[in-house]
């Protein structure tokens, strides 16, 4: 049985804690991270984001799961979880 991006999605920000979209399109063939962590956060998964810039100075967000065993302790600190 094939999961969906959604269900993909999920399953990687609970075991790993983060995605940014860069690692979503590379890993997952996710075209619309944002569309997809959207549906997420509906369904109840709590998704914060945090933007960032690279050393190039790209704007990117990375996207953080509360949920996740993996959370790190400052997101977690930050948005009183």
């Amino acid at each position: 049985m094939r999961m969906s991006q959604d269900d993909i999605l999920k399953r990687h920000l609970l075991e790993v804690g983060t995605i940014t979209n860069a690692e979503a399109q590379t890993v997952y063939k996710v075209r619309s991270l944002t569309s997809n962590i959207a549906r997420l956060r509906a369904n109840g998964l709590r998704v914060v984001s945090e933007r960032k810039t690279d050393l190039s100075g790209q704007r990117y967000v990375r996207y953080h799961c509360l949920d996740s065993k993996n959370c790190a302790a400052e997101i977690l600190n930050n948005y009183g979880a």
